[in-house]
C-alpha cells in the first residue's frame, strides 16, 4: 500500500468496539499515510478523545456496546465539520446512514477501501465548505 504524504497531518478518530478490528483498522489508517490515530470502543470515550485533541476525520462502527448507534455522533461531528465514514458488517446501512451522506466501508475492510471512503469523506467536507463559503458570499 503507497502511503499519501497528503494525509501525514491529519488526525483520524476510529470508534469501533472490537479490539481485534480496531487495531486493524488503526494499521491500516497509518499504512494509508494517516499521522495520528486515536481509537475509542464507544461514544462516551470518542468524546473523550476529542476533548483533548482534533479530529479532521472519523471513521465510525455504526453498532456499538449496548445496543448503542453511532449516528446522532456522527451528526454532531458532521455538524461540526469533521468528515465521517462508517464501518460497519451491518446489512442496508443506508436505512439509518443515507441522510448524513457519509461514506460506507463494509467490514471486513482494507486499507485501500478504507482510503477511498476517507478520501470521498474528505472531498465532501472540501465541497460543502466551498458551498457554504459561496452562499455567504451571495
Amino acid at each position: 500500500m503507497m502511503i499519501n504524504p497528503d494525509l501525514r497531518e491529519l488526525t483520524a478518530l476510529y470508534v469501533e468496539d472490537e479490539v481485534l478490528i480496531a487495531m486493524d483498522g488503526r494499521r491500516f489508517l497509518r499504512d494509508i499515510g494517516i499521522g495520528t490515530v486515536h481509537i475509542a470502543p464507544d461514544i462516551d470515550s470518542a468524546r473523550m478523545v476529542l476533548s483533548a485533541a482534533e479530529c479532521d476525520v472519523a471513521i465510525l462502527d455504526i453498532n456499538l456496546p449496548g445496543g448503542a448507534m453511532s449516528v446522532a455522533f456522527a451528526e454532531e461531528l458532521v455538524a461540526a465539520g469533521c468528515p465521517v465514514v462508517f464501518a460497519t458488517a451491518m446489512q442496508g446501512p443506508e436505512r439509518v446512514t443515507g441522510h448524513l451522506g457519509a461514506p460506507i466501508v463494509a467490514k471486513p475492510f482494507d486499507g485501500e477501501r478504507l482510503g477511498r471512503a476517507i478520501g470521498a469523506a474528505l472531498a465532501q467536507a472540501t465541497e460543502a465548505r466551498g458551498a457554504e463559503r459561496a452562499g455567504l458570499n451571495a
